[in-house]
């Protein structure tokens, strides 16, 4: 496995020491949320060849993007036809921004763009399935993991990884895959490394999180299961620590830098 961070924990003008700080402790993946970059209207192909070309200079791969539907109400996965027109051509997107940077892999998280609402949970998942299939035709060959999100983070459909893993082996596409989050795993009291090898090679991706992505000031156990289930598997993919800007952003991303170096000791 190799290490990653997302570009969530840190404002764009403290760039430059957080990918020193990331260096140093041998973190050379960045995981790109595109709201960091520009707003929708101005993240075109120009901002984004900077962005990739700046972390290419220091030698940092981009494996994944994630908020995906940042401020993107209006796409919806089980709302009307329209709605999903909206998803599908917004996804398809962010696909070929992902491909610009050299990533493989769309994180799809956001609660608020998969709600089921008042739909029973056969028809939603069957809904979800078609769906699903024809985001993937869209925006291949890259890859969207669909990640696990608690109630208590908003969501009412896909709230745990044994529901997530179930649906993507329904949809059966190869562009279709399965995301692991340690934070989401806790929450729904799952053990990361028995869905690791549940998952087998629809496991895409994964965060090394900690709840309400705070710091990593006292880890998670899930982070040790998590290690385990992915080195059993000598698993070639890539965890990225996922935590979101706060005060005294630099130290913090200090902390969990080396505390991640620590758990996820890289295989490759």
């Amino acid at each position: 496995m190799r290490l990653a961070a997302s570009n969530l924990a840190w404002g764009e003008q403290n760039l430059d020491p957080a990918l020193a700080i990331l260096a140093e402790a041998r973190v050379t993946g960045i995981e790109v949320a595109p709201g960091r970059l520009a707003d929708w209207p101005d993240l075109n192909a120009r901002v984004v060849a900077a962005y990739a070309a700046r972390l290419a200079r220091d030698g940092f791969t981009l494996p994944a993007m994630q908020a995906i539907l940042y401020r993107q109400p209006g796409p919806q996965l089980l709302a009307g036809a329209a709605a999903f027109a909206a998803l599908r051509a917004h996804l398809r997107r962010v696909s070929q921004i992902a491909a610009d940077l050299g990533a493989t892999v769309m994180v799809f998280g956001a609660p608020t763009n998969r709600r089921a609402g008042t739909l029973p949970a056969d028809i939603a998942a069957h809904l979800a399935t078609d769906r699903l299939r024809r985001i993937g035709d869209a925006i291949a060959p890259i890859r969207l993991g669909l990640e696990p999100v608690p109630h208590a983070a908003g969501a009412d459909f896909l709230t745990t990884g044994a529901a997530t893993l179930a649906l993507v082996r329904a949809v059966d596409h190869p562009c279709i895959g399965f995301h692991l989050d340690t934070a989401a795993a806790a929450a729904a009291g799952e053990d990361p490394a028995s869905l690791a090898f549940a998952a087998g090679p629809a496991l895409c991706h994964a965060h090394a999180s900690q709840p309400a992505l705070g710091d990593f000031a006292t880890p998670l156990h899930a982070h040790r299961q998590l290690r385990a289930g992915l080195a059993a598997r000598d698993w070639p993919g890539w965890v990225s620590i996922e935590m979101l800007a706060r005060d005294d952003e630099l130290a913090r991303l200090r902390q969990a830098a080396a505390t991640a170096a620590r758990l996820y000791a890289p295989t490759r």
